[in-house]
């Protein structure tokens, strides 16, 4: 099935009113649950702190106050930035059918469902048993097609913990990975061909790491540290989340920088 965009006019005033009154948390009030606390790396947001659990996913974009965040049970995804008081809103399923749109630009995998199978035995990573799966290419216009990008591409993940599908298959989707039933995103690499240089083109070769992740420890993590925002302005897509004030700043002495460069 091809992606697509799923905003939709219609209920756009009911998901803003979502962020003009208080909402009320789904996860239970009690001391807390068993949650694995990863330390992680993309392409998509860079270095993120993920804590996820049978009731809950919270993604921290380290060093800014970005933050995703869903919760059992309607799993509602909620992006969120502290900074500009900005956040965008998806319900479960249009979430994981939606087009990511972290950036102005995208690559095939982001647009088209990935397609991976499991290959080989199980390898060891950071002290546990990770599945490993291979790329086989997009899901598009009717048929499985060779990515233009990913031609060596291989995607591990972690099966068989006390977590909740719901939690994995939106982290997933929020970092641009393949979907494996019931899976946590552990790495996504590819595996080039050797470098080579072709008129003005240039390609080192090696590995290319879309995603991995440098540490994973076991923490009670209080249900009160899983609360939805409110008071938000609602922004129809990510990026307008990620793309506050000072980023706004930073981008635009940069343009300038470039410009002034070219005039001299």
């Amino acid at each position: 099935m091809t992606c697509k965009r799923t905003a939709n006019l219609l209920v756009w005033p009911l998901l803003a009113s979502l962020f003009l009154a208080p909402v009320a948390t789904a996860a239970k009030q009690g001391e807390g649950e068993k949650t694995f606390v990863l330390k992680q790396n993309g392409d998509t947001y860079g270095d993120t702190t993920t804590y996820i659990n049978k009731r809950a996913l919270k993604m921290v974009v380290d060093g800014s106050k970005v933050t995703l965040l869903a919760t059992a049970p309607s799993w509602r995804v909620v992006l969120f930035n502290d900074r500009n008081r900005t956040a965008y809103s998806s319900s479960y399923d249009d979430w994981l059918l939606h087009v990511p749109e972290t950036t102005y630009a995208g690559h095939d995998w982001t647009r088209y469902p990935l397609i991976v199978q499991p290959e080989g035995p199980q390898v060891p990573r950071l002290g546990r048993m990770a599945v490993h799966c291979k790329v086989l290419g997009v899901l598009k216009e009717g048929g499985l097609k060779p990515s233009k990008r990913i031609t060596n591409g291989h995607y591990l993940v972690l099966k068989n913990l006390p977590v909740a599908f719901q939690a994995c298959a939106i982290l997933e989707k929020a970092l641009s990975c393949p979907g494996f039933p019931d899976g946590l995103p552990l790495e996504f690499y590819n595996l080039r061909k050797a470098g080579k240089i072709e008129a003005f083109k240039s390609d080192l070769g090696g590995t290319e790491h879309f995603f991995a992740t440098k540490n994973i420890e076991e923490k009670t993590v209080p249900d009160s540290f899983f609360q939805y925002p409110h008071g938000y302005k609602p922004e129809r897509r990510e990026a307008e989340v990620l793309n506050d004030d000072r980023l706004k700043k930073q981008m635009n002495n940069l343009a300038r920088q470039l410009m002034d460069g070219d005039e001299k």
